[in-house]
């Protein structure tokens, strides 16, 4: 499978309040655009001094993407991390994304972290192991196709 190492614009970004730890929580409501082809989540750590803030970030703690191209209303769902260059990308199939509304809560663990669906009273819907330290996570964003943010939740264990 191919993986786009090219994220597009930026539609919402927020710094978060204070530096992650294990047991944190971060809950995402929102809808997609009707066309839109990829939407992906972005844990971000700082950009350098004097980096344009459009430009792509070098430094992602995980990526979370949906890609919605494979037609038939399938999605496949990549996660990965980057350290100035992509880290090789899991992918699974999307099969809990039906439609236009993203749902998730994204739950910072001591070796991964766990992506839920909806809600956590059941098993992770998807998992990735940490690639950079997640206490310097500092900026969530939200690409490719965000039209509307309904709900960003912060729980701080």
């Amino acid at each position: 499978m191919d993986f786009s190492t090219t994220l597009g614009e930026c539609g919402f970004s927020f710094r978060l309040p204070k530096q992650p730890k294990y047991g944190d929580e971060i809950a995402i409501k929102g809808v997609l655009q009707n066309d839109a082809e990829r939407f992906s989540i972005n844990l971000c750590l700082d950009r350098p001094d004097g980096c344009d803030p459009n430009d792509e970030p070098e430094w992602i703690a995980y990526h979370f993407g949906l890609d919605f191209t494979e037609g038939d209303g399938n999605c496949r769902v990549t996660q990965c991390s980057k350290n100035v260059n992509w880290n090789s990308p899991l992918f699974a199939d999307g099969e809990v994304f039906n439609g236009r509304t993203v749902n998730v809560i994204l739950r910072l663990e001591e070796e991964s972290i766990k992506v839920f669906y909806e809600d956590t009273q059941h098993v992770a819907d998807y998992e990735y192991s940490h690639q950079l330290p997640i206490e310097q996570i500092r900026t969530i964003e939200l690409r490719d196709g965000i039209a509307q943010v309904e709900e960003i939740r912060l729980k701080f264990s």
